[in-house]
């Protein structure tokens, strides 16, 4: 049976004198999966490839496209597919000024237990502060008895790890979301977003490395304006020193890019079922 387009069919509903696409009528097709047991197998989204083309080969019909969309709840075919890395890049430069700074933004820290599978002895966690048993759980064996510990899985995110206070001499030079870095002879060795600012000081968060007063000099990363920090003050820390090895630094690239290869992982019905659910869909519309 040839494939037909029936988003294109969607009825239309009026709202506030305009006219649009009920997309609630997708809610119903979407329940045909779970009513019939529908089978899906998962498939991963290669470089330039289309909803249509995928549909092309898998289906026969690229015109198939729609249950590919439909499978896996994308509404926006644009957004909720994956873009290919030229589209991605430009994605970043709009969204966060440059591919560079981008790499350099912090968006947030999380906790990173799914990144450690490490075990540590009885005799470990009770040496452990307080602070840091809160990240690891018990592992029981069979008597019942706690044989070891390992991390603790719980899902949180911070948007900052501290927060600081830069006396500075020229505090005009920067403005608000702008990336401060303090050099000494050359090297980077502290850098945060700028959050507040005053005739006399920047207040900056989401803190990598660590800032000192009277040495180096601090620029702003987006205009390479300089100046000096005369004072450091510490005004919140949510993630001591002591707990850094348990929190990822989330980077705006990272993220963005992160984000657009999870939509690579896709899943597409059973190649078997289209007749019925182009029968199904056909009653419904």
């Amino acid at each position: 049976m040839a494939g037909v387009n029936y988003f294109e069919k969607l009825p239309l509903i009026n709202y506030k004198d305009n006219y649009a696409k009920n997309i609630l009528v997708k809610a119903k097709l979407s329940n045909f999966a779970d009513t019939t047991g529908a089978v899906f197998y998962p498939y991963t989204i290669e470089e330039g490839e289309r909803a249509d083309t995928i549909a092309q080969n898998y289906y026969g019909d690229a015109r198939f496209d729609w249950l590919v969309y439909l499978s896996n709840d994308i509404t926006d075919p644009y957004y909720d597919w994956p873009l290919d890395n030229d589209k991605l890049f430009n994605f970043i430069k709009e969204k966060y000024g440059s591919v560079d700074k981008s790499k350099r933004q912090v968006l947030y820290f999380k906790n990173n237990w799914e990144e450690d599978d490490s075990l540590i002895t009885v005799s470990q966690y009770e040496g452990l502060s307080s602070s840091l048993r809160k990240y690891w759980a018990p592992v029981i064996g069979y008597s019942r008895t706690i044989t070891s510990y390992k991390r603790k899985q719980f899902d949180k995110y911070l948007e900052t790890n501290k927060t600081i206070k830069l006396t500075v001499a020229d505090s005009a030079i920067f403005s608000i979301g702008n990336i401060a870095d303090q050099k000494i002879d050359g090297e980077l060795v502290g850098s945060g977003e700028v959050k507040f600012k005053d005739s006399t000081s920047i207040t900056v968060q989401k803190i990598i490395g660590s800032f000192t007063s009277g040495s180096g000099s601090l620029i702003n990363f987006d205009t390479t304006s300089s100046t000096t920090i005369s004072d450091v003050e510490l005004i919140n820390q949510p993630i001591s020193n002591t707990e850094g090895s348990y929190w990822t630094t989330v980077f705006a690239f990272d993220y963005e890019f992160e984000l657009n290869e999870n939509k690579r992982y896709i899943k597409l019905i059973d190649s078997g079922l289209v007749e019925q659910i182009e029968d199904e869909f056909k009653s419904i519309f």
